[in-house]
């Protein structure tokens, strides 16, 4: 007869805390989609938030200009649509379409603090951005199993959100938005990174961005990038990928640009590498 006590964890009830929240999808859009002139019903309560580029934003029959990064939201039986601008550098709209009552609550919030406009202009938006990647990598990952993280993300949005509209709450200094961009890059090397753009975005001119960089992490951005992204090819060296792929998935355009910086980097191929750890192994 065994004398194992049952798992605690296993047999204890789950908690519910977000069942008031049903997350019907997330969605991403990276480059601009063809226009159209039709409106379309929403069914869900929607949070989106035009992270790259611009558009425009089509609702219960108003056109608003919207210039990232810029969140704006609608709610069952609105009329919207968007016409994306077919020339721009960089794009990137993203959606998270819920339902219930936590999901009507966080509407009714949004339109209470609003009431003229659907939208938010952020003063800064990448810990938002953030947001909306990690809820976006959840859902697609196990949308059940991490249903409660991605309603705490989407929480944590909102309080975002009230933190950029609090009147008392000062701006971010340079260097505390330079390691918030820091740490998306280390967390997403494989992004097409422009200096250009991540300084516009963040009210900053090129050449500051540039000096704050070096300044608060000790390099260059891009050669904080590369490095980034060299580290993470090295979590894909076992032998059980491709070459080719490790170098599209971190951010190189091709497998000779990959293998041209590693080698600068560590002295040795892609291919000396794996097989020099494989012998190791």
């Amino acid at each position: 007869m065994s004398t194992e006590s049952p798992n605690p964890i296993a047999a204890s009830t789950p908690i519910k805390y977000f069942s008031d929240i049903s997350i019907v999808w997330i969605g991403r859009i990276p480059i601009p989609q063809k226009p159209r002139d039709s409106f379309h019903p929403c069914k869900v309560f929607s949070v989106e938030l035009l992270a790259h580029g611009s558009l425009t934003f089509r609702h219960n029959g108003k056109n608003y200009q919207l210039k990232a990064p810029t969140v704006f939201w609608m709610k069952p039986g609105d009329l919207f649509g968007y016409n994306h601008p077919q020339r721009v550098q960089e794009f990137e709209h993203l959606w998270i379409n819920m339902l219930g009552d936590r999901a009507e609550r966080i509407y009714r919030t949004l339109t209470e603090a609003f009431p003229e406009k659907p939208y938010l202009e952020l003063r800064y938006g990448d810990k938002i951005h953030a947001l909306f990647l990690s809820a976006l990598n959840d859902f697609l990952t196990a949308p059940n199993e991490r249903h409660a993280l991605i309603a705490a993300q989407i929480e944590e949005i909102i309080a975002q959100l009230c933190l950029q509209t609090t009147p008392s709450q000062e701006q971010p200094s340079e260097d505390h938005i330079i390691r918030i961009i820091a740490l998306q890059i280390h967390d997403y090397p494989e992004r097409p990174w422009d200096i250009k753009q991540m300084a516009a975005d963040n009210g900053m001119s090129c050449s500051n961005f540039r000096f704050r960089f070096r300044q608060t992490l000790g390099m260059p951005v891009y050669a904080y990038i590369l490095e980034q992204r060299l580290l993470r090819a090295l979590n894909f060296l076992d032998g059980a990928h491709r070459i080719k792929e490790v170098a599209l998935r971190c951010g190189f355009s091709d497998s000779t640009d990959f293998a041209r910086a590693f080698r600068r980097r560590y002295g040795l191929s892609p291919r000396e590498y794996i097989r020099k750890n494989t012998q190791k192994q």
